[in-house]
């Protein structure tokens, strides 16, 4: 059947057919290391992740949040939903299925009394969610994406006409690569206990996936902190660490691929590394350092994913810095990966100041460069961490 008009077409749960072009669809971007059934045995894992759990990963992430109204001292709770994978095919591209698609999820996911008459030359509106499906996902603040397509795309993905699509800030898009020395040490593979003087006298801690998990509290207390720290004229939205899966997201997303021929299936890889702080001078406990990360990911890169960090300071980058290598020295990464850090820090001048790392600070810019996008529903918003456990 031909296609002539976007404004004829509505949003629907997926039937099982649906599900199985996604998966093709999918493929066809970023399945290029696995065979088609590979892929889809990964769709189906997919499934029982625990970000998956009631309907949680319904073409969207549902993800808990935490927010600072302008001038409040006081971190809510609300959720936000990740716009996933949004492909086309290629005979029905740029005619506007994708921008209508887009537009009407803004319907079933924003809360009603936020959303501006729905216009006529729209169409009809969605049918509601399904009430078994509908129980699952509350109004969301609003929708978080990394494009691979640029921004003019969903910028055009308005809840209205007229009004503003996802806005890009490009402090939200910065990056930071820099060069692994592990190659000289290929005698020791990750599970070797790396809890030992590299360049200075911190000690990191291999971080197992319960590790992680365990450290979840800590890991809600420093963002909240963080977002009563930073100042805004908006609502400052941060990722709730505690939101189930998303901590250990892109690890976990990235098992579900077929092991890399580097990969012991018996060794298990470490999910993150943890610096234990002796107290200061002054009686009070730092900080912890903990940095989590993901080796590789199929959808991003084959590299030393840094996913997040927290109490990292240019002290700590020696011993980190030797810690990366000796983790990664069995692999073939040649370069670490990490976003959302401020250019101007300390960390960062640090940072470029090691020997022998070549390492680049800079925007992630065009089209493949995973822009982080962000609307919100019927208020100024502003996302507050942009570091790569965003990314789904």
């Amino acid at each position: 059947m031909a296609l002539e008009h976007p404004e004829e077409y509505t949003v629907i749960i997926a039937s099982p057919s649906q599900r199985e072009q996604h998966v093709r669809a999918t493929y066809e971007v970023w399945g290029e290391a696995m065979t088609l059934d590979e892929w889809r045995l990964v769709a189906e894992k997919e499934d029982d992740g625990a970000w998956a759990q009631n309907h949680g990963d319904t073409t969207w992430y549902r993800t808990k949040c935490m927010l600072r109204r302008p001038g409040s001292r006081n971190v809510e709770s609300g959720w936000y939903y990740g716009l996933t994978a949004v492909v086309t095919p290629v005979q029905h591209c740029r005619k506007g299925y994708a921008t209508h698609m887009c537009r009407l999820l803004h319907l079933l996911l924003a809360p009603a009394s936020s959303l501006p008459p729905f216009p006529p030359e729209w169409g009809s509106p969605p049918p509601p969610l399904p009430d078994i499906v509908r129980t699952h996902f509350p109004p969301g603040l609003g929708m978080v994406l990394e494009s691979l397509v640029g921004t003019e795309f969903y910028e055009q993905c308005t809840p209205g006409p007229g009004g503003p699509g996802y806005t890009f800030d490009k402090r939200h898009s910065r990056q930071l690569t820099w060069k692994l020395l592990g190659k000289s040490n290929t005698a020791h593979g990750p599970r070797e206990d790396i809890a030992v003087e590299a360049r200075g006298s911190h000690v990191w801690e291999m971080l197992s996936r319960e590790d992680v998990e365990a450290l979840v509290p800590t890991l809600v207390a420093t963002q909240q902190a963080r977002l009563l720290r930073t100042t805004s004229t908006r609502t400052l939205i941060a990722p709730d660490p505690s939101s189930q899966g998303f901590a250990t997201y892109l690890p976990d997303h990235t098992s579900l691929a077929p092991h890399p021929s580097w990969q012991d299936p018996g060794s298990p890889l470490p999910f993150g590394l943890r610096l234990q702080h002796t107290p200061t001078p002054s009686g009070t406990d730092e900080e912890t350092s903990i940095v989590l990360l993901s080796f590789g990911h199929f959808q991003l890169v084959d590299q030393l994913l840094i996913t997040f960090l927290q109490g990292v300071t240019p002290k700590h980058l020696p011993s980190l810095l030797a810690s990366f290598d000796r983790l990664t020295a069995h692999t073939p990464f040649t370069e670490g990966w990490v976003w959302g850090l401020d250019p101007e820090s300390e960390l960062v001048q640090a940072w470029k100041e090691q020997e022998g790392r070549d390492v680049r600070e800079n925007l992630r810019e065009g089209d493949d460069a995973f822009q982080i996008g962000s609307i919100w529903y019927g208020f100024e918003g502003e996302l507050a961490d942009s570091q790569m456990w965003l990314v789904d």
